[in-house]
């Protein structure tokens, strides 16, 4: 009999709940831990004080290693990052163990080719697979008359878009104005991981969702009324979107960087396609929510089971 193993952040999430909420329909056997519970020692993997032997598992869904504390008693759309937590090196450890041991993994390829896959990491991967994307600066010192100067050398214009490399939903996701706002901003802020991009007007972006190598439809996403992020996990609204060009300009990413499952975000300008950034652990609560007749769930399931 199969049996699933499933990593992730805590059941309170959509993509867990949804995944645990079809496995339970179907009655499919499987095991699901979340990312702070486990514990490693000398290659053993451990939770909940019992030893974890990945190979009674058929294949395994790890999903996001990435996750950011956050105050507390705020709505979602006015939280503030107060820590992030990244296990890339877990995710990898886990990933190599379970490819050695002849396990499917959503993803595995792309998680084991690119262990440090970030917004930084990522937007240099697009340029050497030729992908079109966002114009992307990213110095190792965030110290603000260095940062100045790269900018201008690149001809960015403000405002600009600061984002940390790590982390989603649009926290941690910044727009600064001027060079003064720029320096308050990067204050104490050297030793961060963060990239710089030119902030483009649009009207919206578009989140295509990409299972196996097919897309399985477009939602257009628009900013709540005086905010500027797009995305939906901060209030913003979702629509479907039917683009044909655009799918299979999605696609094609992904057959770049052999992934089975992704969010791909995009800006359409000027009829030109160019990715925004392409999420390996795509939440699918706003798709579901544009298309309830796919069930997303259950596909990445039926996935995990053929392989």
């Amino acid at each position: 009999m199969k049996k699933l193993l499933f990593l992730g952040v805590n059941k309170k999430t959509h993509t867990t709940q949804r995944i645990i909420e079809e496995l339970n329909k179907i009655g499919l056997n499987f095991d699901f831990f979340k990312w702070s519970e486990l514990v490693f020692e000398s290659g053993a993997l451990w939770a909940r004080n019992k030893k974890i032997y990945l190979a009674a598992y058929s294949a395994a869904f790890l999903d996001s290693p990435g996750y950011n504390l956050v105050e507390k008693g705020l709505p979602r759309s006015r939280k503030k990052i107060v820590t992030s937590i990244n296990l890339s090196n877990e995710l990898h450890l886990i990933g190599r163990i379970l490819q050695n041991k002849g396990k499917f993994i959503i993803n595995g390829k792309a998680i084991l080719k690119y262990p440090y896959y970030n917004k930084f990491s990522q937007s240099c991967i697009f340029g050497l697979k030729d992908i079109p994307s966002i114009k992307t600066i990213h110095i190792s010192d965030n110290e603000p008359k260095k940062i100045q100067k790269v900018l201008a050398k690149f001809r960015f214009r403000y405002p600009i878009v600061v984002k940390k490399s790590s982390g989603g939903l649009g926290l941690g996701v910044f727009k600064v104005e001027n060079k003064k706002e720029l320096g308050v901003f990067l204050k104490n802020k050297r030793h961060i991981n963060l990239v710089y991009q030119p902030y483009l007007k649009n009207d919206g972006d578009y989140r295509i969702l990409v299972l196996g190598g097919k897309s399985l439809g477009i939602i257009k996403r628009k900013s709540a009324v005086g905010k500027w992020k797009n995305n939906f996990a901060l209030g913003g609204s979702v629509e479907k979107y039917k683009d044909l060009k655009m799918e299979r300009f999605a696609e094609k990413a992904c057959r770049a960087l052999k992934l089975d499952l992704a969010g791909v975000d995009v800006f359409k300008i000027k009829n030109k396609y160019f990715v925004i950034e392409i999420n390996l652990f795509p939440c699918f609560e706003g798709f579901e929510k544009v298309y309830p007749e796919v069930n997303v769930a259950r596909k990445i399931i039926e996935m995990l089971v053929k392989k």
